[in-house]
């Protein structure tokens, strides 16, 4: 891609947004501290980075996956302690100049993660086995059950019992 054009939409500080000729990509220019840039970046990107955070972030929360407290804690708090001096300044920048928590901030820029960790926290990613035998069935056999729970979608289907002998239809029905 090339973009031979920026035209400048907003100037905060020594910041500077430009939109491009292509749809959705800005350009930003920023200057000076890392906390002054990221109070630049926050100025400037306040529009996009809370539509970004309605898009991405959100609707885990509404939709019960994570609350918010939760999700400030495990993805704002606790990457934020870990992160770099200059790390922390930019994104303390980034907060100030946006208006928004810092761990809102962070769990924005880690909403990927955060959205892999979900899914696999909240899904049904494989299938439930179960096994018996011995003294723990009627007659000694083994019985095994498994049930195709891959995803949520099979919610919306008939749970079944397939077995192979009449007795256990039997006992099921």
């Amino acid at each position: 891609m090339t973009t031979s054009t920026l035209t400048l939409l907003n100037q905060f500080e020594d910041g500077k947004i430009f939109e491009t000729q292509e749809e959705m990509l800005y350009v930003l220019q920023l200057s000076g501290s890392w906390y002054e840039m990221g109070r630049q970046y926050g100025v400037l990107a306040k529009d996009h980075m809370e539509a970004m955070y309605q898009k991405i972030v959100q609707p885990e929360i509404n939709n019960g996956l994570v609350t918010q407290a939760d999700a400030f804690e495990l993805f704002g708090t606790r990457v934020f302690n870990a992160l770099s001096l200059r790390r922390k300044q930019y994104f303390q920048g980034v907060a100030d100049g946006a208006g928004w928590s810092v761990e809102k901030v962070v769990v924005l820029d880690q909403s990927g993660p955060m959205a892999i960790y979900l899914g696999k926290l909240h899904s049904f990613s494989g299938c439930t086995s179960i096994a018996t035998w011995g003294d723990n069935t009627q007659d000694g056999h083994t019985l095994v059950g498994r049930n195709m729970d891959w995803s949520e979608i099979f919610l919306d289907f008939l749970s079944t019992l397939q077995s192979t002998t009449q007795q256990m239809v039997q006992t099921a029905s």
